[in-house]
């Protein structure tokens, strides 16, 4: 295949948004930049196993939940803000979706960080705690849904970190919740990585979660 002939098919794929075609075109160490202005805008590396950019964390959390907004029947999704800086917006979020539709099971849609038990390529992360516990039935529900729908996983075990869970735990309302997302490198820089497996695994086992909790 000649050049203007990969371009051509490159461009074709991308029309179609036929991401899978378009990756076996791109070379390993290729080098997206896209403006800054656009929703999705950065430099992003690599074509095959990974996805490095800026703003990971959270962008991963919000597309996540976006994905799942395209099938969901029942269910809430809530965009929270202002967790990485303490007194984030999940409390008064919390106590609106309780009082209006009685709901008392969450899940986090967040992105954690690679660690010495938590790696690259190994599933997306179900965390038993961090900072702060959750109830340890609930994720134990969680754990059992993943493992019956052979959903790719790894467990994470911190005494330290936290999320908007932390908050609904303080709260005065009586959530269960945990945290569930795909671990990322380079934390907080304008190169964090993800793997893209770890990716795939934690919309999967998002739209099952949704379906069975």
């Amino acid at each position: 295949m000649s050049a203007i002939e990969t371009v051509q098919k490159a461009y074709a794929a991308f029309g179609q948004g036929d991401m899978e075609t378009l990756t076996t075109l791109m070379s390993d160490d290729y080098v997206a930049i896209l403006p800054e202005s656009m929703p999705n805008g950065g430099t992003f590396n690599g074509a095959n196993d990974f996805i490095q950019n800026c703003y990971m964390d959270n962008r991963l959390g919000v597309w996540n939940a976006l994905k799942v907004a395209e099938t969901l029947e029942d269910g809430v999704i809530v965009f929270s803000c202002w967790e990485e800086t303490g007194g984030g917006s999940v409390g008064y979020l919390g106590k609106y979706i309780y009082e209006k539709w009685g709901i008392r099971q969450a899940l986090i849609s967040d992105i954690t960080w690679v660690t010495e038990g938590v790696s690259h390529g190994k599933g997306v992360a179900i965390s038993m705690r961090d900072s702060g516990i959750p109830r340890k039935s609930y994720v134990r529900k969680i754990i059992d849904i993943a493992t019956k729908n052979m959903i790719q996983f790894q467990l994470e075990v911190e005494d330290a970190g936290g999320s908007d869970g932390n908050s609904l735990q303080k709260s005065s309302y009586p959530f269960d919740w945990c945290f569930v997302g795909a671990p990322e490198d380079n934390v907080h820089t304008p190169n964090e990585r993800v793997h893209k497996g770890d990716i795939n695994e934690m919309v999967r086992l998002y739209k099952v979660l949704m379906k069975k909790l």
